[in-house]
């Protein structure tokens, strides 16, 4: 899988696309506070999760930067 969090080069380039089993301890390195959070709270990561992470940062996205409701379906 590739990375689609935000990490600091060197570390992306370790990551690379390893499983999420393997990058947990490479996140766990970041400088970025909330990318170790995230490994923390995330013990494992699967299609369901993936899922809900999009929808809450897309909501995320709309509601803090565009200030507007998430379209609806």
């Amino acid at each position: 899988t590739y990375n689609l969090i935000l990490l600091e080069e060197k570390l992306n380039n370790e990551a690379d696309s390893k499983d999420y089993e393997d990058k947990k301890s490479i996140y766990l390195k970041s400088s970025y506070k909330w990318v170790q959070e995230f490994s923390k709270q995330n013990k494992d990561w699967d299609e369901n999760k993936i899922k809900d992470r999009a929808v809450n940062l897309a909501n995320l996205y709309y509601s803090e930067i565009l200030k507007k409701d998430l379209p609806k379906k």
